[in-house]
């Protein structure tokens, strides 16, 4: 059975400064939602400059965030994630 989007329950989101919203993806569990944005995050872990912001919502508890990583969280508050 293949998984549709209603079943995936958290969003992960990375936005940059200048260009935007660099990942989106979902998932079922925190777990997978938590790797996905670890890795993602590992890819600026050179740049002590980048301006990112990265979160993870819940979307079936009224995107609310349940973790935020980067000096630039504003850039991932919930009424901005879709920009």
């Amino acid at each position: 059975m293949s998984s549709t989007e209603s079943d995936e329950r958290y969003e992960v989101v990375v936005k940059h400064y200048l260009k935007g919203v660099l990942h989106r993806a979902t998932f079922k569990t925190t777990d997978q939602a938590r790797a996905f944005l670890l890795a993602r995050w590992a890819e600026f872990s050179g740049d002590p400059n980048i301006d990112c912001g990265g979160a993870i919502y819940d979307t079936h508890d009224s995107r609310k965030r349940i973790l935020t990583l980067g000096a630039a969280a504003y850039l991932v508050d919930e009424d901005r994630a879709d920009e």
